[in-house]
């Protein structure tokens, strides 16, 4: 597509916008922190002490200042994946095997899924070993990081083949109201999800424990 056809001006326009947008909220966010930081919020008076609401303040800061730089990135990526050709060339590539239109895609956006995640990995790395400990809130060690990684790999594997082959069957063969039958499966998987995710899934990736009675639970 043409650097200069109206979709893709359009385009731009919006990813311009959206990154402004997402600019100034930060920029809001951290001067109202700033604004804050000296006293502990009335509500919050009896259970936190100032130390770790400054604390707490600082984390914030520190937190969606460094956001800004994966924004840009992302940003980049975004132009690279779309205007720069690379969804196309991924496309090609594997189509090139010869496969199942909808394996084909299938296998697209799982390497596509694989491709951002490696290069979205050194902010998640920085972000945890880096930020998180900075600020005392880290309890993961590199084992635990990639541990949960692998783990999260292969329940989106399972998960999401069967649900991607649905939604690009329906694509294919359900005429022009694949649009509906889709958002119904999507409604419906989002809910399944709401139920399963509490129960079977974050247990895998996190410890809970019953909270004791008393003030923890008032």
């Amino acid at each position: 597509m043409s650097a200069t056809h109206p979709f893709t001006l359009l385009f731009l326009a919006m990813l311009a916008l959206s990154t402004l947008m997402r600019l100034y909220l930060s920029q809001r966010q951290i001067s109202h922190i700033k604004k804050n930081r000296a006293q502990v919020p009335p509500a919050f008076a009896d259970n936190i002490s100032l130390q770790d609401h400054q604390k707490a303040a600082d984390y914030t800061i520190a937190k969606v200042r460094f956001g800004r730089l994966p924004l840009f990135y992302e940003l980049l990526l975004l132009l690279a994946w779309t205007l720069g050709g690379g969804l196309d060339w991924l496309d090609r590539n594997v189509m090139q095997y010869g496969f199942d239109p909808i394996f084909t895609g299938i296998i697209v956006i799982l390497a596509y899924t694989f491709i951002s995640s490696l290069l979205d990995l050194p902010f998640s790395l920085y972000s945890t070993f880096v930020l998180e400990e900075k600020f005392g809130f880290n309890r993961t060690t590199l084992k635990t990081f990639f541990a949960d990684m692998l783990k999260g790999s292969a329940l989106g594997l399972v998960i999401g083949i069967p649900l991607l082959y649905v939604i690009l069957w329906l694509m294919e063969q359900a005429g022009e109201f694949w649009w509906l039958y889709t958002w119904v499966v999507i409604s419906g998987f989002s809910l399944f999800m709401m139920w399963v995710y509490p129960t079977w899934i974050a247990p895998l990736f996190n410890k809970f424990e019953p909270m004791e009675e008393g003030e923890k639970l008032q």
